[in-house]
């Protein structure tokens, strides 16, 4: 309250202070006495003005209805009258659409595309082997958007993971795009390459999945995702080991591996790692990429 009640009424109320700057209630010295606070228009309108000043700023008009502990109308008003209010969080894992929370009126979207799976390492006879690289992590992008530009609602699509590469051996697929309608694109990683066995004598390099093209429509950033890196084996006797998958600020890719089978990510968008298959055995499959996400960070 704008009034200052202690010279306004000087004896009825108390002297202001570092607890009641303006001066606070006081009792009757005794019954009869005209001594004590009392309440005049001047002051039951400012108190009244704080309450109606909230209800103009938060666009609402009184329902008629007394305020209660567990319906405030006055309390809704002083959330909506609070901008730069963090209202609530969403986060998408499948396709469809887009919803936001009521009195949404701008928001921060981060979002990844699928990350790219592993190709499948070949079935060996003596004396050779087979070393795949991961596939690449999906694209990140990361920005502001407003209720205007996102409306009552809108589409979004999340990116599929992308498959392990089968033991035929075949490449690892690819990630799919993540997108909020044409606001945000966000390319999904590509898959890890298959390739023939080696002999033992020889050396090995395989490709990872490479990165898809750069997103479109973050206003913080657009970053393509990380390549899987390469698969690598060595001479007779060396170290081989499979391509780990690409990482990303929402997932990490699947673990390198020198005689275990390939490895899925964690989090979102994230390339699975390669595979290994040493001398005289059966051909192993890659791993699958980790599927996208959008995740939205809504504000009054």
């Amino acid at each position: 309250m704008a009034l200052q009640r202690d010279t306004r009424y000087p004896g009825r109320w108390t002297t202001g202070n570092a607890a009641h700057p303006q001066g606070a209630f006081k009792n009757r010295t005794a019954p009869g006495s005209l001594d004590g606070s009392y309440i005049e228009q001047d002051w039951a309108n400012d108190w009244d003005g704080f309450f109606a000043r909230l209800m103009t700023v938060a666009g609402m008009t009184a329902n008629g209805t007394i305020d209660t502990a567990t319906a405030s109308q006055y309390y809704d008003a002083l959330l909506a009258a609070m901008p730069g209010r963090l209202i609530g969080t969403q986060k998408i894992t499948a396709s469809g659409t887009y919803t936001p929370t009521p009195g949404m009126k701008i928001c921060r979207v981060r979002g990844a595309g699928g990350g790219g799976g592993s190709g499948g390492s070949a079935a060996t006879a003596a004396g050779t082997y087979t070393v795949t690289g991961g596939g690449a992590c999906g694209g990140y992008s990361e920005g502001w958007f407003t209720a205007a530009q996102i409306g009552a609602s809108i589409a979004v699509v999340i990116g599929s993971a992308g498959t392990a590469g089968a033991s035929t051996p075949t490449n690892g697929g690819s990630g799919g795009a993540t997108s909020i309608a044409a606001l945000m694109n966000i390319p999904g990683g590509g898959g890890g390459i298959a390739v023939a066995a080696t002999p033992n004598a020889s050396p090995a390099l395989s490709s990872g999945g490479s990165p898809g093209a750069v997103p479109t429509g973050g206003s913080i950033v657009n970053m393509a995702g990380n390549p899987g890196d390469y698969g690598l084996g060595t001479t007779t006797g060396g170290l081989t080991v499979s391509g780990r998958g690409g990482s990303g600020p929402l997932g990490a890719g699947g673990f390198s591996t020198s005689l275990s089978v390939a490895a899925s990510g964690s989090g979102f968008g994230a390339g699975g790692s390669g595979a290994v298959t040493p001398s005289s055995f059966a051909a192993r499959t890659g791993a699958a990429g980790t599927a996208g996400v959008l995740i939205i960070e809504e504000f009054a």
